[in-house]
């Protein structure tokens, strides 16, 4: 019986301990900017590119969307950061503007359930991408 309430106070303090542990990082999470600079950002916008190339290769076009959207969220931050520092990033702002362009098709394209379309524009925003990432930091 003694083993039993032991073992009972046990789950129920894991039980609480993992339950507010849970809270705390869903908070700690919700806190967090999504990218905190321009690097981090332009390398959130090279990937969301090459994995809507990868998988419009692969005929998955509700992936392009979803990757397309995700990109285009980074690229319309990434020009409002640039615009807001007037450094010389600002000499990206045609390359990203070409690659949100880009990436408003393929997802429009992806939508409307053109596979083939959508994979050429999502090459251009890859490439657009590309060329706007090396102009803000180049490696």
């Amino acid at each position: 019986m003694m083993i039993r309430r032991m073992l009972e106070g046990l789950l129920i303090g894991l039980i609480l301990l993992s339950t507010s542990f849970a809270r705390g990082e869903e908070t700690a999470l919700k806190d967090q900017p999504i990218a905190q600079t321009i690097d981090q950002r332009a390398d959130e916008m090279l990937s969301e590119a090459e994995l809507m190339v990868e998988h419009g290769r692969e005929g998955h076009t509700e992936e392009v969307v979803a990757h397309g959207k995700k990109m285009i969220g980074n690229v319309e931050g990434l020009i409002k950061e640039v615009k807001r520092n007037k450094g010389e990033e600002a000499t990206a702002l045609p390359q990203l503007e070409q690659t949100l362009k880009a990436g408003k098709e393929a997802v429009q394209e992806g939508e409307a359930g053109h596979q083939s379309n959508a994979l050429v524009a999502a090459r251009e925003a890859l490439h657009h991408a590309r060329l706007g990432r090396e102009i803000l930091s180049p490696r």
